[in-house]
């Protein structure tokens, strides 16, 4: 009998990420690791992503495409922002504030049980190491 997961990449016909063979699919490295413990959690699952490059003519920035539980997906989007915590210098004190970083989220499909969301963070995320470090912190403690 099919899980809901299942159930759901079948019919968005997409990979079941659980069933990806990660030794064979090239992955970023300042990401892998966070893809690869994420795959393995219960409730958010990787299905594309960038650790974000520049590139002659511009940047790509980095993100993720996850398929999320419903139950997770408020709390998906609240740790996306406390992934930047620390990461960049916020001196703006004075108005109008302007600046500081930036993080969006698309969300392009909301199934029974699961949902697809993207989630971009800015120009400023490339090649910062505490940045990738924070990753982690999408799926701590859920």
């Amino acid at each position: 009998m099919l899980d809901n997961l299942s159930k759901f990449c079948i019919d968005l016909g997409i990979e079941d990420p659980r069933n990806i063979d990660f030794d064979v699919v090239e992955l970023d490295s300042k990401i892998r690791n966070f893809v690869l413990e994420c795959n393995r959690s219960d409730w958010l699952f990787t299905i594309w992503s960038c650790q974000g490059h520049y590139h002659d003519n511009g940047f790509t920035s980095p993100y993720f495409t996850f398929i999320v539980d419903n139950l997770y997906e408020t709390e998906l989007i609240k740790r996306a922002y406390e992934v930047c915590h620390g990461c960049f210098e916020l001196g703006h004190k004075s108005f109008p504030v302007y600046g500081g970083y930036d993080v969006m989220f698309t969300k392009s499909y909301h199934g029974m049980f699961y949902s697809i969301v993207s989630v971009y963070w800015g120009k400023e995320c490339i090649d910062n190491d505490k940045f990738y470090s924070n990753l982690g912190i999408l799926l701590k403690g859920v």
